[in-house]
């Protein structure tokens, strides 16, 4: 008889727990879908090109954020003007930006927007990165991009293979 308790208050507690783990989750996806609500619409990304992070940033896991205004990004970022490239112009009063930046590390790695799609108040970037050979010194790979500047926009989705990770935006 004893056994039996024993195995119905276990078979009771796991089954209990397994109830709150699904709640849980559904609460937190239906908190996403209600940012997605509306039809999904492909979106153009324009890449914000010759930038390097300053070296205060240097994050030890990848990081994701945006940029609503000038003072900040040039905190971050200095611009990588050269004789022979166009640094990109952010006019922050229409646009913001998104950022993905890696950690240090001795390997060429290139990140690169597969697909954008925004649905309501949030917008979805699909994004991989490429690993190169290995340098002889550690650079950060950071991939800025353009975002809309409205204050529709309420999360930005970033998804990598089986890895999401879903960054709030703060109204202007």
């Amino acid at each position: 008889m004893n056994i039996k308790k024993i195995a119905f208050i276990a078979l009771s507690a796991t089954m209990i727990m397994s109830c709150n783990n699904k709640k849980g989750n559904n609460s937190d996806s239906s908190d996403n879908d209600f940012t997605r609500a509306g039809k999904p619409e492909t979106m153009k990304t324009e890449i914000v090109a010759n930038y390097f992070p300053k070296k205060d940033i240097a994050p030890n896991v990848i990081q994701f954020f945006t940029i609503d205004n000038q003072q900040e990004f040039d905190q971050k970022f200095g611009a990588a003007k050269t004789m022979n490239n166009e640094v990109t112009q952010i006019d922050f009063n229409k646009n913001r930006v998104g950022v993905i930046l890696l950690p240090e590390s001795n390997r060429k790695e290139i990140i690169e927007i597969d697909d954008a799609k925004r649905i309501g108040s949030s917008i979805i970037i699909e994004y991989n990165i490429e690993e190169g050979e290995e340098q002889s010194f550690t650079s950060m790979a950071v991939l800025i991009f353009k975002l809309p500047g409205d204050n529709r926009l309420k999360t930005v989705e970033f998804k990598s293979g089986d890895e999401t990770n879903i960054i709030n935006v703060e109204a202007k």
